[in-house]
């Protein structure tokens, strides 16, 4: 195998390890003069060409992360449970006010919610309201998983995204860390 068809699957492998969503810890960065601290979390946003994670850190940085220059690991799912119930706990404490200043909208019923999220005029207003509420939280999981939380009976819906929401996937992970040289 030549150097770049090895640099090709290296970048593939990447790719398939963490796409985006996936939450990482920063262990150490290598030879960056503005590095991130370390043991900072943040959620990959991409992988380029060349393996590198493109990520957005919790402390507001955008920085790329270079596997075998920077060290890092993926979350555990004890540590993304975590999150997420951090997460519903600041929710369900924040006022009107808070929620609207960070573009979050409360609902208090599912069916409040889902007739937000798909409007009469989708054009297909029939079909959905025909579906069973089972059917209706599938779809909602499967299309806007990432922007709403349900939490002590409510829901939360952001239009952009709950980056620290991403949980895991039933497949077995690796959490080791990936070092940097």
């Amino acid at each position: 195998m030549n150097r770049l068809e090895a640099e090709r699957r290296f970048a593939q492998r990447m790719k398939d390890n963490y796409p985006p969503g996936t939450r990482i810890m920063l262990l150490q960065m290598g030879d960056d003069p503005r590095p991130v601290e370390p043991n900072t979390r943040g959620t990959v946003r991409a992988v380029d060409d060349m393996g590198t994670l493109h990520c957005d850190f919790d402390n507001g940085r955008q920085l790329g992360i270079v596997p075998g220059e920077d060290s890092f690991r993926r979350l555990t799912e004890q540590e993304l449970a975590e999150e997420n119930d951090s997460q519903k706990s600041r929710l369900t404490e924040m006022s009107e006010d808070e929620l609207y200043e960070r573009n979050i909208i409360r609902f208090d019923s599912f069916d409040d919610f889902f007739d937000f999220i798909y409007d009469e005029n989708t054009g297909k207003a029939d079909i959905i309201n025909d579906m069973s509420e089972q059917m209706k939280k599938q779809l909602v999981s499967e299309n806007y998983g990432e922007r709403y939380i349900e939490a002590d009976g409510a829901f939360y819906y952001n239009s952009e995204c709950f980056t620290q929401m991403h949980l895991p996937q039933n497949e077995e992970r690796d959490n080791a860390p990936v070092l940097g040289m």
